[in-house]
C-alpha cells in the first residue's frame, strides 16, 4: 500500500496527464540505454560524460537528467557519448525517450540524437520546434502536437528504411517517407547539439534508448503505459513462440489470440504448447543417430510412436516424413543446416512457432 500511495503522490506531483503501470519489459534489439541515474550505458558501451551544468537529479524514473540550457550563454549544457554500434544509414531502429520542458529558451529544443550535426540526412534526432514536438535527419522533419512546459512526455520515433513513424505519449502522430542516412562514427547527444547555442534544452530527459529495430506500437504503447515504473532488464522480453516478434507485437497485430488478456499469446500457454528441441525424436536431449534411427523405424518397421511429434518433425513440414530423418543425418554427418527453431542444443527448448501442430505427448529434457 504504501508502495502504491508512492507512485500515487508521485503521479500527482509530475503532472496529473502521465499514466503509470506496470514496469514495461525492456524490448528486444536494445542497443544502448541511459537510464539518468548517472552518465552510464547500462546495456551497451556508449557511457558518456557530462558538460557544463548538466547533471543527474531526481527525475520521472529514479533519476534523470537535468539541463540549465540559458540561451545565448555559449555553454554546452548536455551528455555526450559514444554512438558505438547504434543504427547508421537505413537501418531500421527506434530512439525513445521522456522528457519535461522546464522552459522554451530557443526556438528548438534539443532531446536527443546523434550523426554529422549539420549535414544534411545525416542526423537522427528528437526535439521541439517551437515547441512542437519533431522527429529530423537534419533535412526533413516531421512535426507533431504542441508540448507544454513543466509535463513530462514519452517521444519516440521509428524506421523500417525511410518509412518513418513518430509517437507521442505511446500515440503515432506523424509518418513521412524521409531519406535516413545517419553519418557512422559520431557522438550521441542529449540535451543540446554540441557547440549549438540555438539548440538546447532546458528541462528534463529521462530513460533514453536505442534499438536495433523498429518497435511495434504495442511495445512503445507499453513503455509509455509504464509510466513512473520505467522499464527493467528482469520485467521479461517474451517471444514465447519463437516467431522473432515480441508476444506484445503478435497480440496487437492478430497473428497471436489472447484469450484471457494475460498478455501471453495462447499458444503458449502451460498445456498448449509443449517445449521440445526440434530433431531429438527419442527425447534425451541431443540430436544423434538414433534420433534419425527412431523415424526411420516408425515410418518403414511399425516401431514405436514418437513419444513428441513436434520433435520429430524435424524439417518443420508439418508430418512425419523420411525428409525428417534425412534433415537429422544432413546435420548431423554433413554439415547441413540446423533443423527450424526450437533447434538442438545449445539453442533452447522452446515451443513450434509454426501454425502446425502434430502434438508432443511428453518431452522431458527441456
Amino acid at each position: 500500500m504504501k508502495t502504491e500511495l508512492c507512485f500515487v503522490l508521485a503521479a500527482a506531483f509530475w503532472g496529473s496527464s502521465l499514466v503509470w503501470g506496470q514496469t514495461a519489459p525492456l524490448p528486444g534489439g536494445v542497443v544502448s540505454w541511459w537510464p539518468g541515474e548517472d552518465e552510464s550505458d547500462v546495456v551497451g558501451p556508449n557511457t558518456g560524460y557530462f558538460q557544463g551544468n548538466a547533471s543527474s537529479q531526481a527525475g520521472l524514473v529514479g533519476s534523470a537528467f537535468g539541463f540549465q540550457g540559458v540561451a545565448g550563454d555559449g555553454v554546452d549544457d548536455n551528455l555526450v557519448a559514444p554512438a558505438d554500434g547504434l543504427p547508421t544509414g537505413r537501418a531500421d531502429r527506434t530512439l525513445e525517450l521522456w522528457v519535461k520542458i522546464d522552459a522554451f529558451v530557443v526556438n528548438e529544443a534539443f532531446f536527443a540524437g546523434y550523426g554529422a550535426f549539420g549535414s544534411s540526412y545525416s542526423v537522427y534526432s528528437l526535439g521541439a520546434f517551437q515547441g512542437q514536438v519533431f522527429f529530423s535527419q537534419w533535412g526533413d522533419a516531421i512535426l507533431g502536437p504542441q508540448l507544454q512546459t513543466g509535463e513530462w512526455y514519452h517521444v519516440a520515433v521509428t524506421n523500417v528504411g525511410s518509412s518513418v513513424k513518430l509517437y507521442l505519449n505511446g500515440a503515432v502522430v506523424g509518418t513521412a517517407n524521409m531519406t535516413i542516412d545517419t553519418a557512422v562514427g559520431t557522438s550521441f547527444c542529449i540535451g543540446q547539439v554540441p557547440l549549438d547555442d540555438g539548440k538546447k534544452l532546458q528541462g528534463w530527459v529521462d530513460e533514453v534508448s536505442v534499438y536495433d529495430r523498429a518497435l511495434c506500437d504495442a511495445e512503445i504503447f507499453a513503455i509509455y503505459q509504464a509510466g513512473l515504473r520505467g522499464k527493467g532488464l528482469d520485467a521479461g522480453n517474451q517471444d514465447c513462440n519463437l516467431n522473432g516478434v515480441s508476444d506484445l507485437c503478435d497480440i496487437a497485430s492478430g497473428t497471436s489470440a489472447d484469450a484471457n488478456s494475460n498478455g501471453i499469446p495462447d499458444e503458449c500457454e502451460s498445456g498448449q504448447a509443449p517445449r521440445f528441441h526440434r530433431g531429438d525424436t527419442d527425447g534425451s536431449g541431443s540430436l544423434n543417430l538414433s534420433d534419425a534411427m527412431w523415424v526411420l523405424n516408425f515410418l518403414f518397421l511399425g516401431g514405436e510412436e514418437l513419444p513428441c511429434l513436434d520433435a520429430g518433425d524435424a524439417d518443420d513440414s508439418g508430418g512425419i516424413e523420411i525428409t525428417d530423418a534425412i534433415r537429422i543425418l544432413g546435420y548431423l554427418f554433413l554439415g547441413n543446416a540446423v533443423p527450424p527453431d526450437p533447434g538442438p542444443p545449445p539453442s533452447a527448448c522452446g515451443p513450434d512457432p509454426g501454425t502446425e501442430h502434430l502434438g508432443c505427448a511428453t518431452y522431458e529434457n527441456c
